[in-house]
């Protein structure tokens, strides 16, 4: 299962997946869980869970391996 997040920076023109910063994150909250209150956890974040069954993923997600990336945009 993967996670799901929003990075703190657009991914650029050459559409660099690893350009895209820290998570973001504008309370500076743990990890947290999508139903935990939005001050609480990364706002941009929908996790997965903990289902990796790993102990990092409540600090960094554990979402394993990028497989898209994108910027979006509010027109």
């Amino acid at each position: 299962m993967l996670g799901f997040h929003i990075h703190s920076q657009p991914t650029g023109a050459n559409h660099n997946c690893t350009a895209g910063g820290a998570h973001f994150n504008p309370y500076n909250a743990s990890h947290g869980m999508p139903q935990d209150p939005v001050m609480q956890r990364h706002v941009g974040d929908i996790d997965d869970g903990g289902h990796t069954g790993k102990g990092e993923s409540n600090t960094t997600g554990n979402a394993g391996p990028r497989i898209a990336c994108g910027t979006i945009l509010f027109i």
